[in-house]
């Protein structure tokens, strides 16, 4: 929005000498200087109301693509919020008497004198703001796309860390409510009807599932008293087909076993472990005692860290006990399953569960979900980056056919006299470019630094490289001589006698 107002108040003010005469003939004929301020400021008031509505159409219009591309429904025809319509009403008259006044006022200041003899001429500080707006757009779009990509580096390294777990070809299914004094023998019905189905690999029970907080809290100590030497951990229970089906790797010690002999048997993660008993390898303490809580628990094995959430926090302290109270099932499909398999879950659960409902989900897309406003926010950024480009390619078109035509003279005159072509394109368009390295001077340390604090939530992330802030610069440039190209050529390819046909 501010790129677009920007090049509003550039083209205003560029075609400011063009609308001079008129300026001076309304004073002639008797205009106050309020009037033409008025009149100036109506004409944007029109302009910028032509704009809302057909801003409002096209939003309308489009309101599926948003709702597709962004996963947000945009509807401004059919909100009844007065918040939503202060703000159009509030940006409607900023854009309107904001973005106007200054045209205005330079319109309105014409002297009568010097108009009607046609010496009106540019001045010095209206070419300023022109360059100054130039470089302020410049900078928003090299801002911009710099987020871009800093945002789509950071999705795509994220997705290509390892988390410590495997969760593609997961399915998950939500544990019934079942009777407490039948609860085993369900769960082994349905555990052997499923380890009857083909495209089953092994199936897991658990508490929680990977990409789920887990709510519940242990005190695990060396001993009674040795408070000093204790861990807060998140303690998530688990069958013994939980680290092979999650392909979680126990460096020291044993897993689980499947008689279900290890309820007073606790697995730490490596950090868990390392952290409490303050040593690098804690390999000599698996067997030993450990009190959970304030019962005396065995240490029959140190897993790896894995990330239970996403990647913007480190591994949590983690402790894995083998209690039956589980909420999920997680099913390892092989990697030809497909319709076939679930259907035949379905029915398994369905025979072994006839009072519950099948409620499923694969534990990849589920994971993934935390990334949702990560991916929302990159689209957004796209988005922005996009518009910003077009519109200030408009601008910088408008801006350059309106330069090249104040010029025209001063070229033909130069080819007369023999100018090469390649020195009136770089007289042409060398402001451009320039205005363009100022913007990118000034606009790199800000990209760099909003990076760097989005970047900052992240415990796990990229590393800012030089190549993300040299593309987004290279892009614009080969975006602006593209624009201002066609008016160069134009004027280059033109014949000077029918410029100079009245000099």
């Amino acid at each position: 929005m501010l790129v677009a107002w920007v090049n509003y108040i550039n083209l205003s003010s560029a075609k400011l000498l063009d609308r001079a005469k008129e300026a001076g003939i309304r004073k002639v004929l008797g205009s106050f200087k309020s009037q033409l301020i008025v009149q100036f400021l109506t004409e944007t008031v029109l302009i910028n109301l032509m704009a809302l509505v057909l801003s409002l159409t096209l939003l309308q219009a489009f309101n599926g693509y948003f709702e597709t591309l962004l996963g947000i429904t945009v509807n401004p025809f059919g909100t009844n919020e007065l918040q939503t319509t202060l703000i159009f009403v509030g940006l409607f008259t900023l854009g309107s008497v904001s973005f106007g006044l200054y045209p205005a006022i330079l319109f309105s200041r014409q002297k009568v004198s010097v108009v009607l003899k046609g010496k009106s001429k540019s001045t010095r500080s209206g070419l300023q703001l022109r360059r100054v707006l130039t470089v302020f757009q410049y900078g928003i779009a090299v801002v911009l796309l710099v987020g871009t990509l800093v945002v789509q580096k950071q999705l795509n390294f994220m997705q290509n860390q390892s988390l410590g777990l495997k969760l593609d070809k997961r399915l998950v299914i939500k544990k019934p409510f079942t009777e407490e004094q039948n609860r085993e023998a369900y769960r082994s019905r349905f555990a052997n009807m499923v380890d009857q189905i083909p495209g089953v690999t092994r199936m897991a029970a658990t508490t929680e599932i990977p990409g789920q907080e887990i709510t519940r809290m242990r005190f695990i100590a060396l001993g009674p008293g040795e408070e000093d030497k204790a861990e807060y951990c998140k303690d998530i229970a688990v069958d013994d087909q939980f680290f092979d089906l999650f392909d979680i790797e126990i460096l020291y010690g044993r897993g689980f076993r499947a008689d279900g002999s290890d309820n007073e048997g606790v697995i730490l993660s490596l950090s868990t472990a390392q952290s409490l008993y303050d040593t690098d390898d804690p390999s000599q303490y698996v067997g030993k005692r450990i009190f959970y809580e304030t019962e005396p628990y065995a240490l029959i094995g140190i897993a790896a860290d894995v990330n239970q959430m996403s990647l913007r926090s480190n591994p949590e302290p983690t402790i894995y006990t083998n209690h039956d109270r589980v909420r999920y099932y997680t099913i390892e499909l092989n990697a030809a399953a497909g319709e076939k398999e679930i259907e035949a879950l379905e029915s398994a659960f369905n025979a072994s569960f006839p009072a519950s409902h099948f409620d499923y989900f694969f534990l990849d897309s589920y994971f993934d979900r935390q990334y949702k406003v990560d991916r929302l926010f990159g689209k957004i950024f796209k988005l922005f980056s996009v518009l910003a480009i077009i519109i200030t390619s408009l601008g910088l078109f408008g801006l350059s056919l309106y330069n090249v035509s104040q010029r025209a003279k001063e070229v033909s005159v130069r080819k007369v006299l023999g100018a090469r072509v390649g020195h009136i394109f770089l007289l042409l368009t060398k402001e451009y470019v320039v205005l363009l390295g100022i913007a990118s001077v000034m606009s790199i340390p800000l990209g760099y630094l909003l990076s760097e604090r989005w970047l900052d939530g992240f415990v796990n992330r990229m590393n800012l490289s030089i190549p993300l802030f040299l593309l987004p610069i290279m892009v614009v440039l080969l975006l602006t001589l593209a624009t201002v190209c066609y008016q160069v050529i134009k004027a280059i390819v033109s014949n000077p006698a029918e410029t100079l046909r009245y000099e």
